[in-house]
């Protein structure tokens, strides 16, 4: 028998086994659902580079409840991440305006958080994921690995050979600039200290920085927004403000040992004066009793903080090695209707801080001279594509943002879509030459994280997977399945760089195979996979 027909035999026999228990390899990138079929084992090898990460998925169905679950995956070379079932999250309201390929299960029940703590029971009559995340030391010699999925629980033990090909390329730093938003929320820390309190500031809370800027490091995250009211004392005395950044320093010095602190944002320093979409903008200022309050700019008491506040925060900056790496988000998403007052207002802090770039998502063409890096929604960039093109030629620099929005046909990371859609995104962030990519939710938890996933937002739902991309564990950051197509997409899109570096027509028509232009690109992981390996194999062509 030859060689290449071996493995796939190998495969279809465990699949097999007794007729209680099916247990299949399957492509990551198929969202498995309590009421999928089982599917046709993925026969594939997996394709993965030095420096880079790769995912398993099983697909197992039981005829009787399973008790005493627990998985591992072991290949010689290569670290086992993580290694757990994907849990179920439920989402009651769906996204207006779905794109035509919207996923709509029956149970209603959606495969996302990666559950690492074991042992579990798996009901009978559903179909359950297994998921591993595997990362390849840069040392890596090329090569095919073969590797050990396990699956026991008491009375049964099932083993699956599994092949992973090296290939001889090194993954580089990534381009692509990244953030997610990431919150230190009482009710964040509270879940993930199993339900107990933890006390700000306190070593407890420092652990829970160093957790979650691990999990955004693993996800190539370079930028990190901290808020500045909560962080800095204010006081005002009888000589003026007092200002101690103490507890902001630490925070963000937590952030750059961890590696996520390549870009500093601070965080909103002003928002709309009414709950209106419309409405005109006020800045913060101190309420002297811990918490704040919003004010025009045209008020006395503004000039009379900012013009104590921002040179402060200059001088804390430039003490720190910041100021270079600092931006401003001022007043969020402004819009064309509030454009000219979102104007006034930036142009009032650059009066008293003209060094302070300028960093916002929004909705708008009309604030040349007022923003230094745009972040437009995706659809707004779309729309106004050549505008942005002449900022970046004027040495602005243009991210783009997703959030809730935008829906339709364009990707976004929403568990009602295709899981290859939020990773379809950094292609997308290549094609059109983006900067960076700015997500609001890395963890905005609720009480119901683990049971509902869409949020009531301001006028609109939050799709599913809009607010977070993480879960709480106990002291832990479980990843979910949408986290690991964000990572793998920015590998992706440092592959495609490294490529341009080589060969830059053959970067463009590879992108230009997996995504067509804003609205049609490829969603069939079957086509993924064979276009990816042909970057792959670009790359490994001697120069």
């Amino acid at each position: 028998m030859k060689a290449r027909f071996i493995l796939p035999l190998l495969l279809l026999l465990a699949a097999c086994g007794p007729k209680e228990l099916q247990v299949v390899q399957t492509d990551p990138l198929v969202k498995i659902f309590p009421e999928t079929a089982i599917p046709a084992p993925f026969t594939d090898t997996t394709q993965a580079v030095r420096g880079g990460h790769a995912t398993l998925q099983f697909a197992l169905r039981a005829f009787s409840t399973l008790e005493d679950v627990t998985v591992s995956f072991s290949c010689e070379g290569l670290e086992t991440l993580r290694c757990g079932l994907v849990g179920y999250v439920g989402v009651e309201e769906y996204a207006t305006d779905p794109a035509h390929d919207a996923l709509r299960p029956v149970s209603g029940q959606f495969p996302d958080p990666i559950l690492t703590q074991g042992p579990w029971e798996v009901p009978a009559g559903r179909t359950t994921a297994a998921w591993v995340t595997v990362k390849v030391p840069e040392d890596a010699a090329p090569g095919v690995y073969t590797g050990v999925f396990r699956l026991s629980g008491r009375h049964f033990s099932r083993s699956l050979p599994v092949s992973i090909r090296v290939w001889p390329i090194t993954l580089e730093e990534p381009v692509l600039q990244s953030t997610n938003w990431n919150f230190d929320f009482p009710l964040c820390m509270k879940m993930w200290n199993g339900g107990e309190t933890v006390e700000p500031f306190s070593p407890l809370h420092e652990q829970y920085l160093w957790d979650m800027a691990a999990a955004l490091k693993e996800a190539y995250q370079t930028m990190t927004r901290i808020p500045l009211f909560g962080l800095v004392d204010m006081e005002k005395t009888g000589e003026g403000y007092r200002f101690d950044f103490s507890h902001f320093n630490r925070v963000a010095r937590i952030y750059e040992e961890a590696g996520v602190l390549s870009r500093l944002e601070g965080g909103e320093i002003g928002h709309r004066s009414e709950p209106v979409w419309t409405s005109g903008f006020s800045l913060f200022l101190p309420d002297g009793q811990g918490g704040i309050e919003s004010h025009k700019i045209d008020e006395p008491c503004v000039k009379e903080f900012y013009s104590a506040f921002l040179p402060a925060l200059v001088d804390n900056l430039k003490a720190n090695g910041w100021m270079d790496r600092y931006c401003q988000q001022v007043c969020d998403e402004p819009i064309d209707v509030n454009a000219d007052d979102y104007r006034r207002v930036v142009a009032f802090v650059k009066s008293i801080a003209p060094e302070i770039k300028v960093m916002e998502a929004l909705q708008t063409t009309k604030l040349t001279g007022a923003v230094d890096i745009w972040v437009p929604q995706l659809d707004t960039w779309h729309n106004n594509y050549d505008f942005y093109r002449s900022r970046q030629a004027a040495g602005d620099e243009v991210w783009f943002y997703t959030c809730c929005f935008p829906r339709g046909e364009y990707p976004n990371r929403f568990m009602e879509q295709p899981l290859i859609k939020g990773r379809i995104l950094y292609w997308m962030a290549y094609k059109y030459g983006a900067t960076g990519h700015l997500h609001w939710g890395f963890n905005y938890w609720n009480e119901q994280t683990f049971r509902r996933a869409d949020l009531m937002g301001t006028g609109t739902i939050l799709p599913g997977g809009d607010a977070w991309i993480v879960y709480p564990g106990y002291h832990e950051f479980l990843r979910s399945i949408r986290f690991e197509a964000m990572r793998d997409g920015i590998e992706d899109h440092t592959l495609l760089s490294m490529l341009e570096k080589r060969d830059p027509a053959a970067a463009r028509a590879l992108c230009g195979s997996m995504v067509t232009n804003w609205w049609v690109y490829t969603t069939s992981p079957t086509d993924f996979r064979v276009l990816r390996r042909s970057l792959l194999e670009a790359l490994s062509r001697p120069e």
